[in-house]
């Protein structure tokens, strides 16, 4: 077997510690590096943290100081002291100043034309609450003020043929709101025809929620069991009379058909304007 001369083992062995020593330094190097890195990102991502804070800190302060103009704003009903404020926030202290004193004048000084357009007639439409109707929220050119006036007419009606005078998109509107209101007493079968995905939540909710009243009579049948009423029959005893408006409008038996016993029935004597409790008219 050949022997391998000492010069080359020690030229081999050589080569290996140079390769080893090599290669550990280049593990450090390369380790150091890594560490370098992650030493980098993490002092970005802490001062990006800290920017966001310093920011989100700034804005906090901008609003308290905002709001604290506005407010003594308001208190003091005067739109000077909103000249303060940036641009930004400006219009919406010159707003709720204008609201509080009523002054259209002070609408006019908002920059942006559609908020002052709102401000000044959310004024007309506060001033003209008594006289509200149809013509009246159709004049308004803001889709805001208007929908509110709209809305306060549909707050009153309690009958889905009461909103057949309506044009669309309102006519709709007043169907939505009004079978919603419907369903609080407990007739939801409306609600399947609401468009409004809010309103048609609301209002099975509240159909799901109401006490039922199988017959109609403005009683429920719970009420109605109670009382010895019959919860499927609007007329229990036959006079004319709903059970709902004997027992909550006349004050009569809504199982006795002549409640005074004056062989007139109360629904008879209801019809000719006479007391069903007893003698004399019927009082109004």
């Amino acid at each position: 077997m050949e022997t391998i001369p000492t010069s080359r083992k020690k030229a081999l062995v050589i080569g290996l510690a140079a390769l080893l020593i090599a290669g550990t330094a280049f593990g450090y190097w390369r380790y150091r590096q890594v560490q370098e890195d992650r030493s980098q990102v993490a002092a970005a991502e802490e001062a990006a943290r800290l920017a966001k804070k310093q920011a989100e800190e700034k804005i906090q302060k901008e609003v308290s100081v905002g709001y604290a103009i506005i407010s003594q704003a308001v208190k003091s009903k005067s739109p000077d002291d909103c000249l303060q404020l940036e641009k930004s926030v400006l219009d919406s202290c010159l707003y709720s100043v204008a609201q509080v004193t009523s002054d259209k004048k002070i609408c006019e000084r908002i920059l942006d034309f559609n908020k002052r357009t709102v401000c000044q007639e959310f004024l007309v439409f506060r001033e003209g609450t008594k006289k509200i109707s149809n013509e009246f929220c159709a004049a308004f050119k803001s889709s805001e003020v208007a929908e509110s006036c709209f809305s306060q007419i549909f707050s009153g009606l309690s009958d889905i043929k009461s909103c057949e005078p309506f044009a669309e998109p309102n006519k709709q509107r007043c169907l939505d709101l009004v079978n919603s209101k419907l369903a609080i007493t407990g007739d939801g079968t409306g609600c399947d025809s609401v468009k409004d995905k809010d309103i048609k939540s609301s209002c099975r909710m509240a159909s799901a929620s109401a006490p039922k009243d199988s017959d109609k009579d403005g009683i429920s049948d719970t009420t109605e069991i109670g009382y010895g009423t019959n919860p499927f029959k609007a007329d229990t005893d036959g006079d004319g009379l709903k059970d709902g408006e004997e027992m909550e409008k006349y004050l009569t038996s809504p199982v006795k058909a002549d409640t005074d016993g004056d062989k007139h029935s109360d629904g008879e004597e209801v019809g000719g304007g006479f007391n069903p409790l007893g003698e004399g008219k019927l009082k109004k």
